[in-house]
């Protein structure tokens, strides 16, 4: 191995440890607070003592300072020790009712995690159920649920929505076949309409009923035409009788449906 390669790896180890100390450093010595109207007229450490009943000075604070230019912004406040940190936290819950609000200052993947336990336990509370947050985790009912457990029934259950709408939809509508007009044409053994069937046999034939003149006709059931000058059998194989202009023509008073 070369003498740049194993610079290479200690520069690349370095980075990495780097980011490690400033990830727990993050976890264990940082707060993020927001204060509504804050104009730089107090402290920090006086909001602390003030409402958190928690005394701090200059020595407990490694570093402080505000996150953009609004009204309102984030104010990280790093402190020397833990111990301090977690005091503060402990205190918390007595700023209840007040426009100011103070939290872990956690890295993004920590916060989407608490983004998505926050959404269930919402969730949960809506239906009455006894929920809260410890630890990293969801407890419903006495169950624990972890925020990637939550993400994957998330998952699931918009996969099974979306099976459950194709499953509901409407069959498609089937195409019209040359014997479903055949047998609409055969109204009796005494007369028959004619079937215009415009084009060839093909998905794109379009065909009609039309008013022409009564005659004898033959189906094709090869080509799903119809040819005219052949005699078309009922159900009991005998030819239809003659047409009714026929009869009329002859004299011959038609045969009445019974």
């Amino acid at each position: 191995m070369s003498k740049d390669s194993n610079i290479q790896d200690d520069v690349n180890q370095n980075k990495i440890l780097k980011a490690i100390i400033e990830i727990t450093n993050q976890q264990t010595n940082t707060l993020r607070c927001e204060i509504a109207d804050y104009r730089n007229n107090k402290s920090t450490d006086e909001y602390f003592e003030s409402h958190l009943n928690v005394d701090l000075s200059a020595s407990d604070i490694n570093d402080i300072y505000a996150i953009g230019k609004q009204t309102t912004k984030p104010i990280i406040v790093k402190f020397i020790s833990y111990l301090k940190k977690k005091e503060v936290l402990k205190n918390v819950r007595q700023l209840k009712g007040t426009k100011i609000v103070v939290a872990e200052d956690l890295i993004y993947e920590d916060r989407q995690r608490n983004r998505i336990l926050r959404k269930h336990l919402l969730a949960a509370r809506s239906k009455l159920l006894n929920a809260f947050i410890k630890a990293n985790k969801l407890y419903v009912n006495g169950e624990a649920f972890t925020a990637d457990q939550l993400i994957e029934k998330e998952s699931e259950d918009s996969l099974h929505v979306s099976i459950e709408k194709r499953s509901n939809s409407a069959p498609p509508t089937p195409t019209p076949r040359v014997a479903d007009f055949e047998d609409l044409a055969l109204d009796n053994n005494d007369t028959i309409a004619s079937v215009v069937i415009s084009g060839e046999s093909s998905p794109k034939s379009s065909f009609s009923i039309s008013d022409v003149e009564p005659r004898k006709l033959r189906s094709n059931s090869v080509s799903g035409t119809v040819q005219p000058g052949a005699e078309l059998g009922g159900t009991s194989g005998k030819p239809f009788g003659p047409s009714l202009r026929k009869q009329a023509a002859l004299g011959k008073p038609s045969r009445d449906k019974k």
